[in-house]
């Protein structure tokens, strides 16, 4: 679960159900968007413009004093595999993490080998849940 509040807090009521433990992973926090934070796409745009398409097209642009694209994927990619690869979630054969559309947008791009635009395009609604299917190495 990354840090944010509201994810904890699902994550814990999870894992109580589950009984199971949960894990804290800043690795899958959502993305830092630097000077944007708490501005929507349209007040972006006023006050920055050209700077989220910027963003939607230059793997490396971070000029937001946010993290770029690249940094981005390449962040919750590596923390999620961790996880999957963790000795835990080898013994227990499942995992449920609980975290932002960022994340769920950065494992598919990775998996499927998928665009910066393509990434932009996925349409992960708020509070939704997506169920992945992960085989180990050396599992059918």
């Amino acid at each position: 679960s990354p840090p944010l509040r509201r994810a904890r807090q699902l994550a814990e009521l999870i894992a109580k159900t589950c009984a199971a433990p949960i894990e804290i992973h800043n690795g899958l926090s959502a993305v830092d968007y630097g000077e944007w934070t708490g501005l929507t796409p349209s007040e972006v745009e006023r006050f920055f413009p050209g700077d989220q398409e910027r963003w939607r097209t230059d793997p490396d642009w971070c000029e937001h004093d946010g993290e770029s694209w690249r940094a981005l994927v390449e962040r919750q990619w590596l923390t999620f595999d961790a996880v999957l690869n963790s000795a835990q979630v080898q013994r227990a054969g499942s995992v449920v993490v609980v975290a932002h559309q960022s994340m769920v947008r950065s494992v598919l791009t990775v998996v499927r080998g998928m665009s910066q635009r393509q990434w932009s395009e996925l349409e992960i609604p708020q509070t939704s849940i997506s169920a992945l299917t992960y085989h180990m190495q050396g599992t059918p």
